[in-house]
């Protein structure tokens, strides 16, 4: 049970770090989160299937060749009206919607006003959704009563026709679209609101008027807008958030015909060609018509926004937006499930698992998108693969740096813990030595072959380990480094891997603890049957070569030098002294020669010389 714990802790961390992050990404103003969700909206739009053209739709355009003909904008009332007349009566067509307001009163507004209110004619004013707004030009017109208008966007400012050109049935709907933070336009409000009536944007006014309705009849709700219809038929509009209607963008940009408005006005235009079309009257012409960017073209004519919602109302074909807690929370949901119940958890995997999840977001994304239509705002998800991903790889790291830890504590019982450090850092890569002073002590311990006799192997296994062990403390509590074991004894160097300026002194104070301590051990032996014993101790300081020797194979720390051997050879003088701790002279001059009491010149084998051994008083 606790190993369990140990593992869901830093799992519940995990998810709880991942949490945070992407609500505090998702809060901030101007989160990156919303660049984010615009790339991948506009991704899907220009993904998504749209038709080549749609024939029932032509656009009507003042367009530059309009205006040499006939002459530069605005023309005069009477020539507007014409135009209109010409469209509306003599080429029969369906619907005429008109994308140019006419805030001013000018002669010939008698001729325009009747142009504007036949019943297949929908005309246009602006709206302002900004809060500091101050225009408020013409009147307001086309206005139906609404329960709860505060549900809608509140009108703030407008744009609108001059009252000369209006009356009380006059179809008006508004021609202005959301601007997002980008610059791109992505939505329409399809139902605002100012303090004495409601409106309908211009697409949708012209579908209402298809459909014989005059007046508005609808219900607004959170996820759409429903409207009544005098047909019976009840149109369902989705909306965002902020009761905004995605604008589908279904048909490509130039899939609309276009017409040029003074061949239609000269009758240049073949009759069949507008009978009973849905026709949208506007410009493109430089300076005049307005362009916007939208996510699929830097540059539309805002003409083609209104043509492209009216092509979609008329095949209900809509881009339905899924918020709520519901759609983001179960995919997140699936997402940890995921990454819990990952078997990889190395680097390799987790990237795997990045991969693979990511993907999976993108794919269900697309698919829904293009099935269904749904929009799930799911930028989210990659960001939140990307965090439990990374996240993941610094618990990977964190695992495998403590498991390096460990092993590194197990390693540096065989090897000096400064090598150690060396070989994790790559550092430790082939034979290598320095040339330095330093101090060798061997122990060894007496009477150990004795004591043994007769016993078990596992008796005399446990005899050697607990001497080994009493030895082994004692070295790392005077700062020695063990070179290595030799049966029932050891090496010891001090100065090295680490500096030590009083080696001599510290290897000679670890030999006087190592005989106490043994001797400390008497019970111990006699209450597991063992002869008393004791250990001799021989001490040597001199220059040596300490690093790291031996063949491609295999490659031990060590040190090589005569004071090494005669470091031995005089803990085997020992029992022919009869002392149990000699030291060399090197050692006994920086240990303190008013400590030592000289104890004569012996020969050593291997040696041709005599070797001077020193004593404690």
């Amino acid at each position: 049970m606790r190993v369990g714990l140990a593992m869901n802790w830093p799992r519940l961390i995990l998810v709880s770090s991942v949490v945070f992050l992407m609500g505090l990404y998702v809060s901030l103003p101007n989160s990156p989160y919303k660049k984010l969700e615009f790339a991948a909206y506009d991704q899907m739009v220009a993904w998504g299937p749209a038709a080549r053209s749609d024939q029932r739709i032509i656009l009507i355009d003042i367009d530059e060749k309009s205006l040499r003909d006939v002459g530069p904008w605005p023309w005069p009332r009477k020539q507007v009206a014409t135009l209109i007349s010409q469209i509306t009566q003599n080429y029969q067509v369906a619907l005429l919607g008109v994308d140019i307001v006419f805030p001013e009163a000018k002669d010939g507004d008698a001729l325009l006003k009747a142009a504007l209110n036949q019943p297949n004619v929908v005309f246009s004013q602006v709206l302002d959704f900004s809060e500091a707004s101050q225009n408020q030009v013409g009147q307001l017109a086309g206005l139906s009563p609404v329960q709860d208008a505060s549900l809608f966007h509140p009108v703030t400012g407008y744009i609108a026709n001059h009252p000369n050109l209006l009356q009380a049935d006059s179809q008006i709907g508004h021609i202005s679209p959301l601007i997002d933070a980008d610059g791109k336009v992505r939505r329409i409000i399809p139902l605002a609101c100012a303090p004495i009536g409601c409106t309908t944007a211009l697409s949708l006014r012209m579908y209402q008027a298809l459909h014989g309705a005059k007046q508005m009849h609808g219900q607004i709700n959170k996820k759409n807008l429903q409207l009544s219809l005098s047909s019976g038929e009840i149109l369902t509009l989705p909306l965002d958030q902020e009761r905004a209607m995605p604008i589908p963008y279904r048909v490509r940009v130039g899939g609309f015909d276009y017409l040029s408005a003074s061949d239609v006005l000269r009758g240049r235009v073949a009759p069949a060609t507008l009978n009973n079309a849905v026709v949208l009257l506007g410009s493109t012409a430089l300076g005049l018509g307005d362009h916007v960017a939208t996510p699929t073209h830097s540059i539309v004519p805002g003409l083609e926004i209104h043509a492209q919602l009216v092509s979609a109302m008329l095949d209900q074909d809509f881009i339905t937006p899924q918020y709520g807690w519901a759609w983001l929370l179960v995919p997140c949901l699936l997402i940890v499930l995921f990454y819990l119940l990952w078997p990889w958890r190395n680097t390799k995997g987790l990237i795997i698992w990045m991969t693979l999840s990511g993907g999976l977001v993108v794919a269900v994304s697309i698919i829904l998108f293009m099935q269904r239509g749904w929009w799930i705002p799911l930028s989210p998800m990659p960001l939140m693969v990307a965090l439990l991903g990374v996240l993941g790889l610094v618990l990977e790291s964190m695992r495998l740096n403590q498991q390096l830890r460990v092993v590194a504590h197990q390693f540096s019982r065989f090897i000096p813990e400064s090598l150690v450090k060396r070989l994790i850092r790559g550092r430790l890569v082939g034979p290598s030595s320095d040339k330095r002073e330093l101090t060798v002590l061997v122990a060894d311990m007496r009477g150990f072959t004795g004591a043994s006799e007769s016993k078990s192997p596992e008796a005399v296994a446990e005899l050697a380990q607990k001497c080994l062990d009493t030895l082994t403390q004692v070295v790392y509590q005077f700062g020695g480094t063990i070179e290595k074991y030799s049966g029932d004894g050891l090496m010891a160097i001090w100065g090295a891997p680490n500096s030590d300026p009083m080696h001599a002194k510290h290897a000679v104070e670890a030999g006087i603890i190592m005989q106490e301590n043994i001797e400390n051990l008497a019970s111990w032996f006699i209450a597991h049957d063992f002869k008393p014993m004791k250990v001799s101790v021989g001490i040597n300081t001199g220059e040596m070569a300490v690093g790291v020797f031996g063949g491609d194979a295999h490659l031990a720390w060590t040190a090589h030098g005569d004071a090494v051997n005669v470091a031995s050879r005089i803990e085997q003088l020992t029992r022919n002294v009869k002392e149990s701790l000699l030291m060399g002279w090197k050692t006994a001059e920086l240990y303190g020669m008013d400590k030592v009491r000289y104890c004569g010149d012996h020969y050593v084998k291997g040696r041709l010389g005599l070797v001077a051994v020193y004593t404690l008083k």
